[in-house]
């Protein structure tokens, strides 16, 4: 299995994934990727702030970027009544 690196850019800065995570391909990691941003979201929200600007840059053991998942894509959000 291939390895995934997932970094996290956001309104705290860069944080860079040095360990990373065998996954079966770019569908698993970005699910992964996925339940990182929703995890941090809901970490946010518990001190009253949301910021959904960040993404979780997902690159390969050379450190090539294969796919950017915005954090805005970790939801649904509906805004009206």
């Amino acid at each position: 299995m291939p390895r995934y690196y997932l970094h996290i850019q956001n309104g705290i800065g860069d944080v860079r994934d040095e360990e990373g995570v065998d996954l079966s391909g770019i569908p698993d990691a970005r699910e992964r990727a996925i339940e990182g941003i929703r995890s941090i979201v809901a970490e946010e929200a518990r001190d009253g702030r949301i910021d959904l600007t960040g993404a979780i840059v997902i690159s390969n053991a050379t450190g090539e970027t294969l796919l950017a998942v915005p954090f805005h894509e970790a939801f649904d959000l509906r805004l009206d009544g």
